[in-house]
C-alpha cells in the first residue's frame, strides 16, 4: 500500500524585525519593541539569513520599519509615533543601516521582508493605542486614509533603502486584525499594495463574516491564515521551541533567535535548525521556501483529497477548486514513505522534481497539474 500524503507546510516568521532599539517602551508610551536588553545590530539580520540558509527557506521577517526614517518623513503621519509632529528619528541613523540593508538585499533567497509596521501601535490624542492596523480590543479598523498613508510611508522607506518591492506578505501587529470587510476593509486596502498573504491568530481575530474554511480565509485576493500561539515568549533570547508546531506557521519573535551577544547569534540560531530540522524530516509535514510556497501548500494539504490505489496515487481537486483561482499557484509537494528505488508518472501532472531523503525514508515529488481536470493521476513504476 503507497503511504501518501500532501504534508503540512511550515514557514517561519519572526515578527518585530527591523527595530534598532531594543526597548520596550510601552510603559512611558513609546512602543512594544523587542523587549531585550540591548540594541539591535547588523548581526541580528544575519542570524535570520543564517537560519534560512541552513534550512533552505526564505524565513519571514516581519518588518517595522520606523526607526530606519532618515528624513524624518514620520512627522507627516503625527499618530504613527509618539513623538507627533515632532518625530526626530537621528538617534538610529547610521552606517549600520546601510549594512543591515545589504545583507537583506543580498539574501532574498533566505530573508523574506514582509510587512508588520510603521511603529507597532496607532496613538490617539498623544496617548499610545493597541495597535496599528486595527484596536486589539474591538476590532475597530484604524480610519482608511490613514492606513492608506502607512502604507505608502512604508513602501517609501522601504525605497529610501533598496529594500524593495514592496511585501505580499502581512502579519498585523500585535494580531489585531478584522477579517473580511471587503474594498474597504484591511483585505482590500492590503490588496491594493500586492498583498496577497496573511497570518494571524484566529482565536481573536474580529470577522465581518465567516471564513470560507475554519483555518483560512480569502477576501480581495488576499489569503489569510491561522497562526496557532507562538511557541516561545516574544522577548526570550536564545530560546528553543517547548511546544508542538501545529500549523503552518513557526510563529516566533526576532529575539528568539538571537543571543545578548550578537557576536554569538549563531549558538541561538543552531537550535531552532536542529528542531527544524526533525519537523521538515516527518512524513507529513515540509518546510516551505518562502510564505506564497507555504500557503499554496496549505491549501492543498486541506483541500485536496489523496486516494491511494497501487499502483497509482489519485488526486481529487474539487474542494480546491471551489476556492478563487488565487489561492493557489498550482504547485504542490507529496511524500511517499519508504520508495527508495521508485519512479512515477503521469499524464495530469508535471513531476517538477523527486528527491529520496534516505535519512528519513521519504521519497518527496514537487508536482504541478497539466489540466483542469478535477481528479488526476499519478503512476509509480517499479
Amino acid at each position: 500500500m503507497l503511504n501518501v500524503v500532501i504534508p503540512m507546510p511550515l514557514q517561519v516568521v519572526l515578527d518585530d524585525v527591523g527595530w534598532w532599539s531594543g526597548e520596550d517602551g510601552h510603559a512611558k508610551n513609546e512602543p512594544f519593541r523587542t523587549g531585550i536588553p540591548r540594541g539591535h545590530v547588523p548581526a541580528d539580520y544575519a542570524a535570520i539569513v543564517s537560519l534560512g540558509r541552513q534550512l533552505g527557506m526564505a524565513p519571514a521577517g516581519c518588518f517595522i520599519i520606523g526607526e530606519w526614517d532618515t528624513k524624518n518623513l514620520l512627522r507627516k503621519l503625527p499618530r504613527s509615533q509618539w513623538m507627533g509632529e515632532k518625530w526626530d528619528n537621528n538617534r538610529w541613523v547610521g552606517p549600520w543601516l546601510e549594512e543591515a540593508a545589504d545583507i537583506i538585499r543580498s539574501n532574498r533567497d533566505h530573508f523574506e521582508l514582509a510587512l508588520h509596521g510603521i511603529t507597532h501601535e496607532f496613538w490617539e490624542n498623544g496617548k499610545a493605542s493597541r495597535a496599528e492596523w486595527h484596536d486589539c480590543y474591538t476590532g475597530v479598523m484604524r480610519p482608511y486614509d490613514e492606513l492608506h498613508a502607512h502604507l505608502d510611508m512604508f513602501a517609501t522607506l522601504l525605497d529610501q533603502h533598496g529594500l524593495g518591492p514592496f511585501p505580499t506578505s502581512f502579519c498585523p501587529c500585535a494580531g489585531g486584525f478584522r477579517w473580511g470587510a471587503g474594498e474597504k476593509g484591511i483585505d482590500g486596502l492590503l490588496s491594493k499594495f500586492g498583498v496577497r498573504y496573511t497570518n494571524t491568530p484566529f482565536h481573536h481575530m474580529a470577522r465581518a463574516r465567516a471564513t470560507q474554511h475554519h483555518r483560512f480565509g480569502i477576501d480581495c485576493g488576499v489569503l489569510t491564515v491561522d497562526r496557532q500561539p507562538d511557541l516561545v515568549s516574544w522577548f526570550e533570547l536564545s530560546t528553543t521551541p517547548t511546544v508542538e508546531v501545529y500549523g503552518p506557521i513557526a510563529g516566533m519573535h526576532w529575539p528568539n533567535i538571537l543571543h545578548a551577544d550578537p557576536s554569538r547569534n549563531e549558538e541561538a540560531v543552531a537550535p531552532w535548525v536542529a528542531a527544524l530540522r526533525a519537523i521538515d524530516r516527518r512524513v507529513d509535514r515540509t518546510l516551505s521556501r518562502n510564505t506564497a510556497d507555504c500557503f499554496t501548500q496549505y491549501v492543498h494539504h486541506l483541500c485536496v483529497r489523496v486516494a491511494p490505489a497501487e499502483p497509482d496515487v489519485t488526486f481529487d481537486f474539487t474542494e480546491l477548486d471551489a476556492l478563487p483561482p488565487f489561492a493557489s499557484t498550482g504547485e504542490f509537494t507529496i511524500k511517499l514513505h519508504g520508495f527508495a528505488a521508485d519512479r512515477f508518472t503521469s499524464e495530469d501532472l508535471d513531476i517538477l522534481s523527486m528527491q529520496y531523503k534516505a535519512a528519513d525514508s521519504n521519497a518527496v515529488l514537487k508536482l504541478r497539474r497539466k489540466t483542469k481536470s478535477k481528479t488526476a493521476k499519478l503512476t509509480r513504476i517499479r
